[in-house]
């Protein structure tokens, strides 16, 4: 069962190649946190690929896999990785400008985080072969806190950026 829908995904896929123009895209992206809750952060790096369908004109949705390291700058401060697995949308205004929507879940890859919802609301410039944009994320986790190796409490922790983006399509 396992390699059937590996080969029926992977099928779908090359499908879609073949029919399709500017439909992958590749990107990577650079930013700030904006809050620094339960340890400091300073930055935000990534970086992601993303196919479209193209249900109506000016309208591209699809699935959208990241990866997103949040970086701490301090030596208390835990590094946090996710793996953000989302469904994106992307709306052009007028051919050159966008408005775009992500919302999925953030499967954390680091000990003493669990995952959690993100949303990424983004703008950005278009060509023919790349975006750029201007996201804010947004990942709402929980994050466990121990005291030498005993468990001590769990709390909400909100991680969020604002970030540089800049995607290639194919």
């Amino acid at each position: 069962m396992k390699k059937f829908l590996i080969g029926s995904l992977l099928g779908l896929f090359a499908f879609g190649f073949s029919n399709a123009q500017n439909n992958f895209e590749i990107g990577v992206f650079f930013g700030t946190t904006v809050n620094e809750v339960y340890g400091s952060r300073s930055g935000n790096i990534g970086g992601g690929v993303a196919y479209y369908f193209q249900p109506v004109e000016n309208l591209r949705l699809g699935p959208l896999v990241l990866y997103d390291q949040f970086i701490s700058n301090d030596t208390y401060g835990i590094d946090a990785g996710f793996l953000d697995i989302a469904a994106s949308a992307k709306y052009n205004f007028i051919p050159a400008l966008f408005g775009g929507l992500d919302l999925g879940y953030a499967v954390a890859l680091e000990d003493g985080y669990n995952g959690g919802f993100m949303v990424r609301p983004r703008f950005g410039w278009s060509t023919k072969l790349t975006d750029v944009y201007i996201s804010y994320k947004g990942i709402l986790a929980t994050q466990d806190y121990y005291q030498d190796t005993e468990y001590n409490f769990t709390a909400v922790n909100s991680l969020s950026s604002v970030a540089l983006g800049l995607n290639f399509k194919f």
